[in-house]
């Protein structure tokens, strides 16, 4: 919270401006708390998940700042310590990251399925969102159609979640993927000169985009 206000964080804002913006803060915030003793405490009072949580986000700032060594080495100081649960979710998105950013597809996509385990048949947005995020990423990385495909499934299960609400820090990741999906899969309808295929990619991203308002 701190760290949050010292940055100033609009807190009342569009979600797709918020969604834009969110990235640029977390990794600093994130980078100064990798810096702070926080987890050191956790640690010495056994609290391992928070332990896990803060440092894996920590290591997925850290892979968006290209330092991808320091993540490697976070990921693998939460591993040796035994994450569990949700904790090795939060482990798994970030190696998946790490993976991807080295352009190790088969590895990052064992990585996101050590994930999804881990989250058992939760869909609260704020735990399913980021690992469905890389999960389009990873599937957007073998194809467009695969990427889409991947998309429509998420948001179908975030539809049927115990929660109602989503987090727009915690999806925001993912819209964007999809999205990014769908402006992929245009591009190549418009190169093969698939006008049906074309007016399904550019229909499915401005659904994204209005789902996103909706639900947030």
């Amino acid at each position: 919270a701190v760290v949050r206000n010292d940055l100033a964080v609009p807190t009342k804002l569009d979600p797709i401006l918020l969604s834009l913006l969110a990235p640029a803060y977390s990794s600093v915030a994130f980078t100064m708390l990798s810096n702070s003793p926080s987890a050191d405490v956790m640690r010495r009072h056994g609290a391992r998940s928070y332990v896990a949580f803060l440092e894996t986000e920590v290591a997925q700032r850290q892979v968006r700042l290209g330092r991808l060594d320091d993540a490697d080495a976070t990921v693998r100081r939460v591993n040796e310590a035994g994450a569990s649960g949700l904790g090795a979710t939060i482990c798994g998105d970030a190696e998946a990251d790490i993976a991807l950013a080295r352009g190790q597809l088969e590895k990052a996509a064992e990585a996101v399925a050590r994930a999804r385990t881990g989250l058992g048949r939760t869909r609260d947005s704020m735990f399913y969102g980021p690992t469905a995020a890389i999960e389009v990423e990873v599937a957007l990385a073998r194809s467009s159609d695969e990427g889409v495909r991947a998309f429509e499934e998420a948001l179908e299960r975030l539809a049927g979640a115990e929660y109602g609400e989503e987090y727009a820090f915690s999806t925001a990741r993912l819209y964007a993927r999809g999205v990014r999906a769908y402006a992929e899969a245009a591009g190549r309808a418009r190169a093969l000169g698939d006008d049906d295929g074309l007016d399904r990619a550019q229909r499915g991203a401005a659904t994204a985009f209005d789902l996103h308002r909706q639900r947030n």
